[in-house]
């Protein structure tokens, strides 16, 4: 099953996707506080509708770390010295943005 279209927006506590209410933000937990209730709905429709380019910027990003042109190319440094320098941070960089890969795939 896939999920309503993006871009959703957002009409007080309200989610919208086009003229469909899909969502309201009436809050958890007991929450009485409209403007915290807005703010949610508000967070939810934000993360809803930059989840597309976030995972696409993390595939870029781990391709090219992994070597490759956003072309699809393999890449080749002209000088390893700076590759080597950077490597460390590379891979912790590219192992964050892999979990996030798999958690926008389904995997939690």
């Amino acid at each position: 099953m896939k999920h309503t279209p993006t871009p959703w927006r957002l009409a007080g506590i309200e989610i919208w996707a086009g003229s469909k209410r899909i969502a309201m933000g009436n809050g958890a937990y007991d929450e009485k506080d409209r403007e915290t209730k807005k703010a949610n709905a508000a967070f939810i429709v934000k993360a809803v509708n930059l989840h597309d380019e976030l995972v696409e910027a993390c595939r870029l990003f781990v391709s090219h770390h992994d070597g490759y042109n956003i072309d699809g190319s393999k890449r080749y440094l002209l000088d390893k010295d700076i590759e080597n320098q950077c490597a460390q941070n590379w891979e912790k960089v590219c192992g964050i943005a892999r979990d996030i890969l798999a958690k926008a795939a389904g995997g939690e």
